[in-house]
């Protein structure tokens, strides 16, 4: 520390020649084992203390005062990615090498896409580490950056891309988020159609036919079904024209609907 004592400092944020100067803290040393910023204020235009001003601070350093110039400050280096190639709904982990010449320093990594259909998560007991994970409906190339950031004097930086290309991933099945019934296909119909529900669980499903007057006619089904979407063929030869009405119970959910044969 290069002063001694006690020392108001200002400096004008609108003057770039004063950027970062703290004009008048040279000469002498300041003795103990600690030291803190009291304080900072800030006046905005006019001196007007009800204009609002925000002030950051960033990395504030204290260092030892040696004699002769300092250890040059060397930019840290990332080494270069391939291309790589994922698919929708997977996670992959991939590793970035970077290093630094000053081997004191330390060191900020970053990895950034361009999109956000691809997270990226990185772990900092394992550096470069990063694990990708990518969205079910994301399909295209997505580029990613990678800094590395040296936090001594300078902030110096190393950068580097690479492309993840993604494609579809055919074993993804999107799960359904509620129970559903669609209406039948085709409707009306002659002799056959089609009944779709989605499962949002793994359920016993019981799947009824009743006519106009109540009487059961037919059971589709009676068993244990997995989540997802599911499509039954009703055929309805052995029957009359009329209207119909198919019931599907699935757990404690319970739908009814409405269909028509003609014949």
């Amino acid at each position: 520390v290069d002063w001694e004592g006690w020392k108001q400092v200002e400096w004008d944020i609108h003057d770039a020649s004063q950027f970062g100067t703290w004009g008048g803290m040279t000469g002498g040393n300041m003795d103990g084992t600690s030291y803190n910023v009291n304080s900072i204020q800030l006046r905005g235009a006019g001196d007007n203390p009800k204009n609002p001003v925000t002030c950051y601070i960033d990395q504030l350093r204290t260092a030892e005062k040696i004699e002769g110039l300092p250890e040059a400050n060397l930019p840290p280096v990332i080494e270069e990615m391939p291309d790589t190639n994922g698919l929708s709904g997977k996670a992959m982990y991939l590793y970035a090498s970077y290093s630094d010449p000053n081997p004191n320093d330390v060191l900020t990594f970053s990895a950034t896409p361009d999109t956000s259909g691809i997270r990226i998560r990185l772990y900092s007991l394992t550096p470069g580490k990063m694990r990708v994970s990518i969205k079910d409906d994301y399909i295209g190339t997505s580029t990613i950056l990678l800094i590395a950031t040296d936090n001594g004097v300078g902030e110096l930086s190393d950068t580097v891309s690479f492309d993840l290309r993604v494609d579809f991933n055919t074993s993804v099945v999107c799960m359904p988020e509620s129970f559903v019934v669609y209406p039948n296909y085709p409707n009306p119909f002659n002799p056959a159609t089609t009944l779709r529900f989605d499962l949002p669980l793994s359920e016993n499903v019981r799947v009824e036919i009743f006519n106009t007057k109540g009487q059961r006619v037919a059971v589709l089904a009676d068993q244990r079904f997995e989540a997802g979407s599911w499509e039954l063929n009703f055929d309805a030869s052995f029957m009359s024209s009329g209207v119909y009405f198919y019931k599907i119970i699935a757990g404690e959910n319970i739908a009814v609907n409405r269909m028509t044969l003609l014949k």
